[in-house]
């Protein structure tokens, strides 16, 4: 069997990226059924770009039987996703204000498929803004509001200039502290994944932690 090209590499990662497969499934973990394609064949003598190294690095971790320890896995993700992001999805501006219909402020997202959207300001519970991660999800599986997955916070973290440009010019609240993601851990079923606003990076910890929510919603076309 011939080893997948860069494209076709980058076609099966930029399909997860963009919420084609299950939302709760890590998108990594997505890879795992298709290692026996990816991990064929020789590896390219030729420079790696980072997209290209991202990929190598989570073949290699397969093939050792090795997982990735969380920077690693967030740093191989936030390549893919730059990489992504490169593909020029429109001629847009990627990060913009947008107001729904009851007025509420949102920050939007484009991607190469369907933009999607953040809240403006930490979700708040009974005067409550910091949650466990167990007790968040009750509130997002009841259906009372969704928040953003590992995937969708990484595009969160590689537009993180155009985000912070967005929030000093609407005057709206900074993005600071910790953000839980709805996407669980591959190897630690107790630990979940969150965004490090102000850093920017991504991470996985305990459940029990407390930590914000930022609520997510798609546009209306």
């Amino acid at each position: 069997m011939q080893r997948p090209t860069v494209n076709e590499v980058r076609d099966f990662i930029s399909e997860i990226l963009r919420n084609k497969m299950e939302k709760e499934q890590s998108g990594f973990g997505m890879c795992d059924y298709a290692l026996g394609w990816l991990q064929t064949g020789d590896v390219p003598e030729a420079p790696k770009s980072p997209f290209e190294q991202a990929v190598e690095n989570l073949i290699e971790a397969a093939m050792n039987g090795k997982s990735l320890s969380a920077r690693q896995e967030s740093d191989n993700l936030l390549e893919v996703a730059r990489d992504t992001l490169k593909c020029g999805c429109c001629d847009k501006t990627p990060v913009s204000l947008y107001v729904d219909e009851d007025g509420k402020r949102w920050i939007r997202i484009r991607t190469l498929d369907q933009d999607f959207l953040i809240g403006t300001k930490n979700i708040v519970i009974d005067s409550e803004d910091e949650f466990k991660w167990d007790d968040l999800m009750e509130h997002v599986n009841a259906g009372e509001f969704d928040i953003p997955s590992r995937e969708q916070w990484a595009l969160v973290s590689a537009y993180k200039k155009e985000v912070e440009e967005l929030i000093e010019k609407e005057g709206l609240p900074e993005m600071i502290g910790w953000f839980w993601s709805k996407s669980v851990a591959q190897y630690y079923s107790n630990h979940a994944w969150f965004f490090y606003g102000g850093i920017g990076c991504l991470d996985y910890t305990i459940k029990y932690y407390a930590n914000y929510g930022r609520a997510l919603a798609y546009p209306k076309i």
